[in-house]
């Protein structure tokens, strides 16, 4: 349910930095990663252009990075135009919403997507109740393969 394709977001790899623990439930921390490794692509077309323009991408540009507040499961996209937000709904969830404009501004509250990050693997490897539900999506045949045939 992303629009912009993507299945997967990895943060095991990212560059970390800051006063949090290793399991991300206390503490500050600010991440950065390279955008060409951040996402997993839908093999759709707009998928792969999306992934094409991210490692085409140079410099800082080919960077994202984020500032997470554990304590209070809370994160915001730092190098983003308009205000990227995440908030904490339980241990394995977290909703991402973007705003038309940043907090005090006309429009600052209101969100113009969202949509929601699904935990499936902690940092000790272990699974969470959607890994299954996510493999099988990966490994489902594509719904859309071969439809030029039709």
């Amino acid at each position: 349910d992303n629009l912009a394709h993507e299945c997967l977001i990895c943060l095991h790899d990212a560059e970390w930095s800051g006063d949090f623990n290793s399991a991300g439930t206390r503490g500050i921390a600010r991440m950065r990663k390279r955008m060409d490794t951040l996402w997993s692509r839908e093999q759709s077309a707009f998928g792969k252009v999306l992934q094409a323009a991210a490692t085409l991408r140079s410099g800082e540009e080919a960077w994202v990075g984020g500032l997470f507040n554990f304590d209070i499961g809370k994160g915001q996209q730092l190098d983003a135009p308009v205000p990227e937000w995440g908030f904490k709904i339980s241990e394995d969830e977290y909703w991402k919403a973007f705003y038309y404009a940043n907090p005090g501004e006309p429009r600052g509250d209101d969100i113009y997507y969202m949509y929601k990050w699904i935990r499936v693997m902690r940092p000790d490897g272990s699974t969470t109740a959607a890994f299954e539900d996510f493999k099988s999506r990966c490994t489902m045949p594509d719904p859309n393969a071969n439809r030029s045939e039709e």
